[in-house]
């Protein structure tokens, strides 16, 4: 008997509904475990999410195969265009972290070739802007630094506001010219990296 292996074709439309109702039950769910106070790796999350989008939509597949593929492509992700002329620029000038609310596992590997220290959620079991806000203060501590000498750039509400709690200066990287919809501000908003005005670096 010949071994049989399903495949699953959809179209563009059918790809970005489930590819949106995936990342709203993702939040959905990530938003019930900060409420609750509580910490859960973004793998698990994103195998409930899974779970849950398959189970509603009869997808015959196996959800944690799905997350697998999810982390694989995560890692391949590629820079920007400015991206890693402006990292090596910095470096040149001060030190550089990472500070990701993601795992280790799901983390490109570029930053292997670097002297960066990396800070993870799940390193501390902590969210940027949680409650604790563990993930800046822990910054502030390992540097020894005052927080206004440390600068934090992010796309998401969760780093400007995370590090403005901590006294960090905060640049919103907004590439897709959002609106700020927070009573606290960002020190300063960008479209790209090189836009950061080199005096402040």
């Amino acid at each position: 008997m010949e071994d049989f292996a399903a495949e699953l074709y959809y179209t563009e439309d059918q790809a970005k509904r489930l590819g949106e109702s995936l990342l709203a039950n993702y939040y959905a769910v990530s938003n019930e475990v900060r409420a609750l106070g509580r910490f859960s790796l973004t793998r698990d999350i994103y195998l409930q999410s899974f779970k849950n989008i398959f189970l509603h939509n009869n997808i015959q597949y196996d959800y944690k195969a799905a997350v697998d593929h999810l982390f694989e492509e995560h890692r391949a992700s590629e820079f920007y265009e400015e991206t890693e002329a402006f990292l090596e620029f910095l470096l040149k000038k001060v030190k550089v972290c990472i500070v990701s609310d993601t795992d280790e596992q799901m983390l490109p590997p570029f930053y292997k070739k670097y002297p960066i220290q990396v800070f993870t959620s799940e390193q501390f079991k902590s969210y940027k802007n949680d409650q604790a806000n563990k993930m800046f203060t822990e910054i502030i501590k390992y540097y020894e630094a005052a927080p206004e000498n440390i600068l934090h750039i992010g796309d998401s509400p969760a780093d400007v506001l995370g590090a403005k709690r901590a006294g960090i200066k905060a640049v919103w990287l907004n590439r897709t010219q959002a609106n700020w919809n927070h009573e606290v501000k960002p020190d300063y908003t960008v479209r790209r990296l090189d836009e950061i005005p080199n005096n402040i670096l």
